[in-house]
């Protein structure tokens, strides 16, 4: 029950709310200031210890106490927000799925294509 409030808290904000994990910890705000006229600026329920087993920057970002990483006082009794304005949430969308087991954005590609390799790029260039 504590899960649904959770996300109904996170829900009402000035954007679009993605749940990546239901029991997630930590809301990514995503897009705010992107370049990408394509996207549309989202926020992420995300597990932030799935995100810090797959990438050793987020580690450091939500763990080694920079500006992102939970604030103490908050650890168990509000939400924890960080935010990504500059980054596309399309592109984030896709890293932060396959960094909780989904893939459903990859399929075959096809390098004939320029919309599969601009894909490829933008998500090797979020990633880095």
């Amino acid at each position: 029950m504590a899960e649904l409030h959770k996300i109904a808290a996170l829900s009402v904000t000035d954007m679009p709310l993605h749940i990546l994990d239901k029991r997630g910890d930590l809301c990514l705000r995503v897009g705010m200031e992107a370049k990408s006229k394509t996207s549309t600026p989202c926020s992420f329920l995300v597990c932030s210890r799935a995100l810090a087993r797959s990438s050793p920057v987020f580690e450091t970002m939500l763990y080694g106490g920079w500006l992102e990483s939970r604030p103490e006082a908050s650890a168990a009794t509000s939400n924890w927000t960080a935010e990504l304005p500059v980054d596309d949430a399309g592109t984030i969308e896709q890293l932060l799925s396959a960094m909780h087991g989904d893939f459903k954005f990859y399929g075959p590609i096809n390098t004939s294509k320029s919309g599969d390799i601009r894909r490829i790029f933008e998500l090797v260039v979020c990633a880095d």
